[in-house]
């Protein structure tokens, strides 16, 4: 899912003129119209000082995040570009890249047909494939689970998901981890996706990974009741039918 980097920029200086040398995510629950007023501001700020120092990388990123906050998608989606395309740190290249790819589903009524959307994915990748479990759960979501069984390359996508848990979580990295992602509808992927490929032995597995993980967020996070409950439901059905398939072997 492309919802975990939903955060915007809240940039404040001390004189009002200049954008400041550390940034502040706004990570608040107020409605969008609320805040659009302070995306707005940001927005200004960010590009007065893209205008003093056009190489500046952060005030390129930022400024991208609000125009996408503000909808501006074919403005937000040039300054991703812009950011990619400028080198330096890898982590804020690779979110450059995978929100584009969600910038491009979006201009495109939220479908993939006709989009470049995969084709930023693979550049996210190439820039950071420490991160590949958050392309492989996006390609699931979007060419897996929403695709007809007939269409579905499962043995394309265990392969994908399984390389992609193998790297493990990238404790070492800082911006915009989705948590939730690695620990949780990662493995719920892996136990969708086992069934399809006969792999019931490690299904079962990742089923109870899934189950132990979610337990830890049951009570942590309140914003991500909705998701574990249905994941709950998914992964409880997955543990009865895998714990009957592996006891027949």
């Amino acid at each position: 899912s492309l919802g975990y980097m939903t955060g915007c920029v809240r940039a404040v200086s001390l004189d009002g003129s200049r954008a400041p040398a550390k940034i502040f995510h706004n990570t608040s629950r107020d409605t969008k119209e609320s805040k659009r007023g302070r995306w707005e501001e940001d927005l200004k700020l960010l590009l007065g000082e893209l205008e003093r120092n056009p190489r500046d990388r952060r005030s390129m990123f930022y400024a991208a995040q609000s125009y996408s906050c503000l909808d501006r998608y074919a403005e937000a989606l040039e300054m991703y570009q812009r950011r990619v395309d400028a080198g330096g740190w890898n982590e804020e290249r690779f979110v450059a890249a995978y929100r584009m790819a969600g910038l491009a589903i979006a201009q495109n009524n939220y479908t993939w047909e006709g989009t470049k959307a995969l084709q930023y994915l693979h550049l996210a990748s190439s820039i950071q494939p420490e991160r590949d479990a958050e392309v492989a759960i996006l390609l699931y979501e979007k060419f897996f689970m929403n695709a007809t069984r007939g269409a579905r390359n499962p043995e394309k996508t265990w392969a994908s998901l399984t390389a992609a848990a193998a790297r493990g979580y990238p404790s070492h990295l800082n911006l915009f981890i989705p948590h939730f992602l690695y620990m949780v509808e990662l493995p719920a992927a892996l136990s969708n996706v086992a069934y399809e490929v006969g792999e019931f032995e490690a299904g079962l597995a990742w089923t109870k990974k899934g189950l132990n993980q979610l337990d830890a967020y049951a009570s942590k996070d309140t914003f991500l009741v909705n998701r574990t409950m249905r994941l709950r439901v998914r992964l409880d059905f997955n543990l009865r039918f895998y714990e009957r398939k592996v006891a027949s072997l």
